[in-house]
């Protein structure tokens, strides 16, 4: 690999040797505008960060339905959280390549409930944790600084009560 030159070249080479099997050798790296958008730090760190959601209209038009808006958008490296106005459909984007997703669609009236921890002064991101019908454990998210949790949490409550 090449030797690294800068901030988020060497964010990627720790990456891919942290996440890539020694044994099979790396044939290409995908680096789309949102995964650089996102912020290094919360990356690193494993936060998400929002971003444009008409900037998925056309990769998430095959899965929406009619009257279906996507409404706001989370990313965390290559995972996705996207908030429409009539489900959440997390992304789990799978390989090396990128090319294998997973999309886990959850309607609105399945959530049982939910729960925010904000920001502190030492712990610098905020959680979400959304309980399923049928499910034991909840789903958790970290979340950036940048991303307001009070106002995510708004949104959800909007869709759920």
């Amino acid at each position: 690999m090449k030797k690294c030159k800068n901030t988020l070249y060497l964010f990627f080479c720790f990456y891919i040797r942290k996440n890539h099997p020694k044994e099979e050798p790396i044939k290409s790296i995908t680096i789309n505008q949102n995964q650089i958008n996102m912020g290094l730090l919360d990356a690193v760190l494993g936060n998400v960060s929002e971003i444009d959601p008409k900037s998925l209209q056309q990769e998430y038009g095959e899965l929406l339905c009619n009257g279906e808006q996507i409404e706001r958008v989370f990313v965390l490296i290559r995972d996705k959280w996207v908030f429409t106005n009539k489900r959440l459909i997390i992304q789990d984007t799978q390989g090396v390549t990128g090319k294998k997703r997973e999309y886990h669609s959850i309607p609105y009236g399945s959530i049982t409930q939910f729960s925010i921890e904000t920001c502190g002064t030492i712990d610098m991101d905020s959680e979400m944790k959304i309980w399923i019908k049928g499910m034991a454990s909840p789903i958790e998210q970290k979340f950036g600084t940048k991303v307001n949790i009070k106002e995510v949490q708004r949104i959800l409550a909007g869709y759920i009560l």
